[in-house]
């Protein structure tokens, strides 16, 4: 998003939740200008304020400067875990103007790079943050995808759950809750999730996919020409995802095609 000076507005767009947020502004340190630095930012100690002096330091939003923003983002309890700032060092700060100075424009495809590297290393820690999410049965259970006579066995159902977790988590930014008891792991994604991959996301782990349209997620039932324009957009982020979740989103694609064009039915065991 771009906010100009309008810090306000990244405190509109953090409240509707995030896991991680990357900031790409001018920050003034001393280097020549065009110099790029990622940094963390510090956000100010405010506890030691009482009502009145916290309502003076976040009234003016014309001063709504990144910090201020994130800072009353984190008394509204909506900073997301991972936030960095990618800073170029400004030609001029005194004086108004339009467009980039030479040596700040030159640093626009670097800033890039640093900006594509830093989401991609968000994206793998969060696959790597959900690699306990899974139960021990699951290590050991292996995945089937059969259309009729027709069976392949892509990876265990470790690597299905993490799938869909990475999708949940990346793609949809859901939230997941955990619930644990001897020997079962039960994963459950809000709303989000559900909403944006429901054939995916919203259908139980083992069932059954018709090659239907007109029918809807439910515990054991889903449709398989809906569920293969889900993983048609899933495809499309198909680089950030670890190897074995790219064969599990070929194998599932597969299958889907294979159970509308067939008009058979695709059972997941």
């Amino acid at each position: 998003m771009e906010t100009g000076i309008g810090g306000m507005s990244i405190v509109q767009e953090l409240m509707t939740g995030y896991d991680a947020v990357l900031l790409l502004d001018a920050h003034q340190s001393g280097g020549p200008p065009g110099t790029l630095r990622l940094l963390q930012p510090v956000l100010p100690d405010l506890s030691g304020l009482d009502a009145h002096a916290l309502r003076d330091y976040f009234a003016d939003t014309h001063y709504s400067t990144p910090i201020r923003a994130l800072a009353l983002v984190e008394r509204l309890g909506h900073l997301p875990q991972r936030v960095a700032l990618i800073g170029c060092e400004p030609a001029e700060h005194e004086e108004l103007g339009i467009g980039l100075s030479a040596s700040v424009a030159s640093a626009v495809d670097k800033a890039c790079g640093m900006a594509h590297e830093w989401v991609d290393k968000q994206m793998h820690e969060s696959v790597a943050e959900v690699q306990d999410l899974v139960s021990e049965s699951e290590r050991n259970r292996q995945l089937y995808l059969i259309v009729g006579n027709h069976q392949v066995s892509p990876c265990n159902h470790e690597v299905f759950q993490n799938f869909k977790l990475w999708v949940a988590t990346t793609l949809a930014l859901s939230s997941i809750e955990i619930y644990r008891a001897p020997g079962v792991t039960i994963r459950h994604w809000d709303e989000r999730g559900a909403a944006m991959f429901p054939h995916l996301l919203g259908h139980c782990d083992c069932g059954t996919y018709l090659p239907f349209d007109d029918v809807e997620p439910g515990p054991m039932l889903a449709s398989a020409p809906r569920l293969l324009k889900e993983l048609e957009k899933v495809n499309l982020h198909s680089e950030a995802m670890a190897p074995e979740h790219r064969d599990l989103l070929d194998a599932l694609m597969h299958m889907a095609q294979q159970c509308v064009e067939r008009n058979l039915a695709l059972e997941i065991r």
